[in-house]
């Protein structure tokens, strides 16, 4: 590569250099990483340089799940009408370029399902649960429902930052965390929230970067701008 030649860090970088350039994947080299690691990202809204938005697009099943106490009868504890559980499954998550970190909240790429008068989509990285209470459960049994997620970057070439970790926002509600699970590479994350009501929420920002020798699937451009 030529001296005045660089790799592109963002969308829109490619979009600058590239005119004609589309949605579709690509190479970026993020500044955060010195632009020497290369990362493969999904270029979202590549009409115009100040449009273009970054997104993972996920190898595998990355599903967030909800319960609220909308199905509750006359909303007592460990009664229920049906499983209208809020269930979210991301198959591309967006991410900030600049920092790396996860845009929880977006579900361009998302799909929810379910029935609730409380929740629209489940956060990427979080699950919830309002119906198992801890407390109901010593003394009459489980109420079998929980809130679960599963996070897996498997394939994309990315892991999450080993600061970032989980635990209960609701600590203070007869709720616990059953069931947590991270590899040892941080690509995948599970979680597993019983309680009215508890939460499995990142304790910060979800912060993603590249991981060394992991293999990436699927192809994507490559651009070089002058």
């Amino acid at each position: 590569m030529m001296e005045s030649e660089r790799n592109p860090a963002s969308c829109s970088e490619i979009k600058e250099c590239w005119p004609s350039s589309y949605d579709g994947e690509y190479w970026l080299y993020p500044k955060r990483f010195g632009r020497k690691s290369p990362v493969k990202v999904y270029c979202h809204n590549m009409s115009s340089p100040e449009t273009a938005e970054e997104y993972v697009t996920l190898q595998r099943q990355n599903y967030f799940i909800g319960h609220d106490a909308s199905h509750l009868i006359s909303f007592a504890r460990c009664t229920r009408n049906s499983l209208p559980i809020m269930r979210t499954e991301f198959s591309k998550v967006r991410i900030n370029i600049e920092s790396m970190s996860v845009v929880q909240e977006d579900f361009t790429f998302a799909m929810t399902t379910g029935n609730s008068s409380k929740v629209e989509n489940v956060p990427f990285g979080t699950s919830s649960d309002c119906t198992a209470e801890t407390w109901w459960e010593k003394r009459w049994g489980p109420c079998q429902l929980e809130g679960t997620f599963l996070i897996d970057l498997q394939d994309t070439g990315l892991s999450i930052v080993k600061s970032v970790g989980w635990v209960n926002g609701s600590a203070d509600w007869f709720s616990e965390i059953r069931q947590f699970s991270r590899s040892a590479d941080s690509t995948t994350v599970s979680c597993l929230v019983i309680g009215w009501c508890g939460n499995c929420l990142p304790n910060d920002t979800i912060i993603l970067e590249p991981l060394t020798g992991a293999e990436t699937t699927g192809t994507a451009q490559t651009v070089i701008c002058d």
